[in-house]
């Protein structure tokens, strides 16, 4: 849970930003969770509407302020059903979807805070899609009611998003160093065979050549030896190039 000091920070300190074709999926999230943070604004642009709404200087001005009004309410409710609805959303990858019902899951009053305004919203949108609409006055409160609350929880929701990912990215960092050590030991387990192969190699091909030509076969043996140490030290020396490349 972040602190009231950093509750409007919508960037994770991981963050790099990068072009779709660099990394495709972290710009698509980015794009997904930047959406969810308009949900703020739409709440300022209802609230708009519905005050607007008297101020029209005629009934066409009114239909287009009270068609841009139910519009804007529906985007509201596609948004609060991405954050805290279940199951699949459509046009969204799954695993963006939960990585935000998640970070949103972390105090359930979030979920009963913004399912009060959706309802709001659309008891609202009912009464003016019926020529009911709210007057100024409930217009100007509607705004100093629910704006707090859809300021704070999208905020807030936001915020732990990427302190989710931030944690999660640590996360693989920690496990990929843990890994990263097991296989330099290893690596030093193979340099030290490979050296010891060297050596057997070497001392039998001494033996060999002793032997004269009773020692032909064993030499041929020297030599296979000494191939596969060479190969053993090959093989780790680009291992951990791989491995400094990968750091």
């Amino acid at each position: 849970m972040q602190t009231s000091a950093d509750a409007h920070q919508t960037t994770p300190s991981a963050y790099t930003p990068l072009t779709p074709h660099l990394d495709e999926d972290q710009h698509n999230l980015r794009v997904l969770i930047d959406q969810v943070a308009t949900t703020r604004g739409l709440i300022l642009q209802m609230a708009t509407r519905l005050m607007a709404y008297h101020a029209a200087p005629d009934e066409r001005s009114r239909d287009v302020i009270r068609d841009e009004f139910l519009s804007i309410a529906r985007q509201f409710e596609r948004h609060v059903t991405l954050v805290f609805g279940k199951g699949h959303f459509a046009g969204q990858p799954q695993s963006h979807v939960d990585m935000i019902r998640t970070a949103a899951a972390q105090d359930p009053q979030r979920n009963i805070q913004m399912q009060t305004v959706l309802l709001e919203v659309q008891r609202i949108a009912k009464g003016i899609a019926a020529g009911t609409p709210l007057r100024f006055d409930q217009a100007r409160r509607f705004l100093e009611q629910n704006w707090p609350v859809v300021r704070d929880q999208m905020t807030q929701v936001i915020s732990d998003v990427w302190a989710n990912i931030d944690a999660a990215r640590k996360a693989e960092i920690e496990t990929a160093k843990q890994a990263a050590n097991a296989l330099g030991t290893r690596l030093s387990r193979l340099e030290h065979i490979g050296k010891h192969v060297r050596l057997v190699s070497l001392n039998a091909s001494v033996e060999a050549a002793r032997a004269g030509d009773v020692g032909k076969g064993l030499l041929v043996i020297a030599h296979e030896f000494k191939s596969l140490a060479e190969e053993i030290q090959t093989l780790a020396k680009d291992a951990r190039c791989d491995m400094a490349l990968i750091s």
